[in-house]
């Protein structure tokens, strides 16, 4: 879950596990052409874990209601 992209942006999952994605973590998304940059805090005590078929860009789409273009 470490690095992914989505369209022209690059996230990077900001947390201290490697093996399974935490109830409670943090985002850094980079849009290197228009110089931007997203932080984004999630934080869900009864989420058992994402989607593997639908994987962190659906997890994005799902939980925060942002487009990234």
């Amino acid at each position: 879950y470490g690095d992914f992209d989505i369209n022209n942006w690059h996230f990077e999952v900001c947390t201290p596990y490697k093996r399974e994605l935490p109830q409670d973590f943090s985002m850094v998304a980079f849009h290197d052409e228009e110089c931007k940059i997203a932080y984004l805090e999630f934080f869900d005590k009864d989420l058992d874990g994402v989607s593997e078929n639908r994987g962190m860009v659906g997890f994005i789409e799902s939980y925060f209601k942002y487009k990234f273009k």
